[in-house]
């Protein structure tokens, strides 16, 4: 339900108490009456960019539709992609292989029209980067091959690179396939032989804070202190204490698990090869199959497909990235899912990242106000939306 709304009042003058409490009955009126006005379920816009090989990337501004924007990027690069995230409607960063040529970091200020390519210093022959993170619009940080990683304080349009020793008692420098930036002093990484690295000085100094053999492909935090990540034959490993101490949490399978996404510190996904889903709702005690070999679904409509990533807007909304340059969304909290986009000639798509923007509503105006408290109260809820554009 919409409308027309228009609030007219006047106090007279009245001792101190008297204007208090006159103004509380008509913000009172008030709010009631804006909350009357507003939607019973807010919507939502999500916009975001998957990437991937050859190289590609496609954008999309409703959350449900895609168009490719592989020719823009094919201006500045030739290499395949390997992540991306969205930094707001119009901004975004990406990352992939790199020929001599050029960073292989680019960015995009006008929603994707154009690529621009970003500046990396401190290492001569730029390696191959696999993962881009962000904390806000402007301080983030991109891993790759041979544990380089590289920071930009400005929105990815410059970056400072480094390339960690070998940690005590491991030879040879892994590769590191993912990333999250928690705040500008805690950083999460995982990669190759089992790798979990954390920073909690901004970058200055990198710990070790679990090694196994088995190959990591993606990690995911939902707060300071709970997180899972993600590897090969089925390998998941689940953290309560910020990273400091890592468990291992059973899953049905044996194959690679590729990507995982939590909505809550219960509620979360993983997907992998083989067009397996597995889903958790106690905070991975217990995995089970959603969708794949052993799920009561059957194979669904993911087939066989290698499933590379997976992300959610919100509780209800999500997506799932795989080979042959598919998507798949849900907008029911992952218990349906349909094809969205896969375009014929395009390879396996390895990364998405999505921002989520609520709908104006009367409910965001009172929000806005801050009307008797209860506008700042639902202000603080709102802002616990995660990846909220700008």
């Amino acid at each position: 339900m919409g409308g027309r709304l228009a609030v007219s009042c006047s106090v007279g003058i009245k001792s101190n108490w008297e204007n208090r409490l006159m103004q509380r009955i008509i913000y009172s009126a008030l709010a009631a009456t804006l909350l009357a006005f507003a939607s019973p379920a807010v919507g939502a816009t999500h916009i975001g960019w998957v990437a991937g090989g050859s190289p590609y990337t496609a954008h999309t501004a409703d959350g449900s539709t895609w168009a490719s924007q592989a020719a823009a990027l094919n201006l500045v690069t030739t290499s395949d992609m390997n992540g991306v995230h969205a930094l707001s409607s119009s901004r975004a960063v990406i990352v992939g292989n790199n020929p001599a040529a050029n960073s292989g970091v680019f960015r995009t200020v006008d929603g994707g029209i154009t690529w621009l390519e970003s500046s990396v210093t401190g290492v001569s022959n730029n390696p191959n980067w696999f993962a881009v993170d962000f904390a806000g619009l402007n301080y983030g940080w991109t891993v790759g091959a041979d544990l380089w990683l590289a920071t930009s304080s400005n929105g990815g349009a410059n970056w400072i690179a480094q390339q960690l020793d070998s940690f005590p008692t491991i030879s040879g420098r892994p590769n590191l396939n993912a990333v999250q930036v928690l705040s500008t002093d805690v950083i999460f990484s995982v990669g190759n032989n089992g790798h979990i690295i954390r920073s909690t000085d901004g970058g200055a100094n990198w710990g070790l804070t679990r090694f196994d053999s088995r190959n990591l492909h993606d990690v995911m935090f939902v707060d300071g202190s709970s997180g899972w990540t993600v590897g090969v034959n089925g390998v998941v490993f689940h953290t309560s204490d910020g990273g400091a101490n890592w468990s291992e949490q059973t899953t049905p399978i044996t194959g690679n698990l590729n990507g995982v996404w939590f909505t809550s510190a219960t509620v979360g996904w993983a997907v992998g090869n083989g067009g397996r889903v597995l889903a958790t709702d106690d905070g991975g005690d217990t995995w089970d199959y959603l969708y794949g070999s052993g799920s009561t679904f059957g194979t669904s409509v993911f087939d066989t497909h290698i499933l590379h990533g997976i992300t959610f807007g919100d509780s209800q909304t999500g997506w799932i990235i795989g080979n042959n340059g598919q998507i798949w969304g849900t907008i029911d909290g992952g218990n349906s899912w349909v094809t969205q986009f896969g375009p014929s000639g395009v390879s396996a798509l390895r990364s998405i990242s999505m921002v989520t923007i609520p709908e104006p509503t009367a409910l965001n105006l009172l929000m806005s106000c801050g009307i008797c408290g209860l506008g700042a109260m639902i202000l603080r809820r709102h802002s616990k939306r995660q990846g909220v554009g700008v």
